[in-house]
């Protein structure tokens, strides 16, 4: 398991994305990226089970339709799933196109798995609550590919 940590200049550079959630609570926001899988993403539920907590996963379309059964055991206990595109493109080196198609093919994937409600709300200070995350693959996104998203997505 890798940890890693986003570079500080980052958000001076994208200030529309999603850096930090504001809250007066001490509160930590877990997440994980690139599952489901079964054996690692089965280990960290077992782990956030212990000490009761939630987090976000961040699924690859094609892993969701690996696993499937990976995947409802992640909505079952009660944790969050974003799109993580189907295929872990690049942002940077795919067209607009296909990356937008990829991401539609990843949420297809995840809807198709998630009870009638999908995802759960994330509250984001005064804004309207947002339903749907992305991450992108690598940390890397165009300009034009936020475009695009930020009206869909929670990036």
């Amino acid at each position: 398991m890798n940890l890693f940590r986003t570079p500080f200049f980052l958000p001076k550079f994208y200030p529309s994305l999603l850096w930090r959630v504001p809250t007066e609570n001490k509160e930590l926001y877990l997440t994980f990226d690139d599952g489901p899988m079964n054996g690692p993403t089965e280990f960290v539920l077992e782990e956030l089970k212990k000490v009761k907590a939630k987090a976000t996963f961040f699924c690859i379309g094609d892993n969701v339709s690996k696993h499937p059964d990976v995947f409802q055991k992640v909505i079952a206990q009660g944790h969050s799933a974003g799109n993580h595109t189907f295929n872990h493109l690049k942002g940077w080196s795919t067209s607009l196109e296909k990356y937008l198609n990829n991401i539609a093919q990843c949420e297809t994937h995840i809807q198709s798995q998630l009870p009638v409600t999908g995802y759960q709300p994330l509250e984001t200070g005064n804004q309207k609550p947002v339903t749907k995350f992305f991450r992108p693959p690598y940390g890397r996104i165009t300009n034009a590919q936020i475009k695009a998203l930020k009206y869909q997505y929670q990036i």
